[in-house]
């Protein structure tokens, strides 16, 4: 079995240990990842590939979201994501819901209704990537785009973000080290 584990043997261990299992924020909960399970692999797709660690999670994690800061996403921001699923998909949700409210679009959405989503959520940005269909992303072309890319070769989980004209990134990015509401969209949608 080798260092491979199902999700029953990692929970079990996780309830298991002294450490309370309840994190107030996402920041919070990928940091006790890391220190519990550091070079355990956390992420590893279907297909093949070198899976990532929770160290190496907690590592970018810190890394895209003082990007995203530089960049002028702040706490209260909704940035939206047309991304297909997959453990890039998970990395930029984990750093995404670190900084704002993470606003997952499904690709399979009728543009119309993506351009009309995101203009009534007033989302600040929305991150899309090379499987972004074309469609998707003409709907959300009236927002500043994050270009997602698959950062090291043959690692599943490792992105870079590039960020739109008028999104350049500023000196002294905010300190914002709390959570974002995680369900302040939900609220305010209702």
């Amino acid at each position: 079995m080798g260092t491979e584990r199902c999700e029953g043997e990692v929970l079990r261990e996780a309830q298991a240990t002294d450490e309370p299992t309840r994190a107030r924020s996402v920041n919070e909960l990928v940091a006790t990842a890391a220190r519990r399970w550091g070079e355990k692999v956390a992420l590893r797709a279907i297909g093949g590939g070198t899976g990532i660690t929770y160290a190496e999670i907690a590592k970018q994690h810190r890394g895209l979201m003082q990007s995203m800061r530089r960049h002028g996403i702040r706490r209260g921001d909704r940035v939206a994501t047309l991304l297909a699923g997959g453990p890039e998909a998970v990395t930029a949700m984990l750093a995404i819901s670190g900084v704002a409210t993470y606003v997952p679009v499904g690709l399979q959405t009728n543009p119309l209704e993506i351009e009309a989503l995101l203009k009534r959520l007033k989302v600040r940005a929305v991150v899309v990537s090379d499987e972004t269909p074309t469609t998707a992303r003409l709907a959300a072309s009236g927002f500043p785009l994050i270009e997602l890319r698959k950062d090291r070769a043959g690692v599943v989980g490792w992105i870079a973000l590039s960020f739109a004209k008028g999104m350049e990134a500023r000196d002294g990015g905010e300190s914002d080290s709390g959570p974002a509401d995680p369900f302040g969209l939900l609220q305010k949608i209702g």
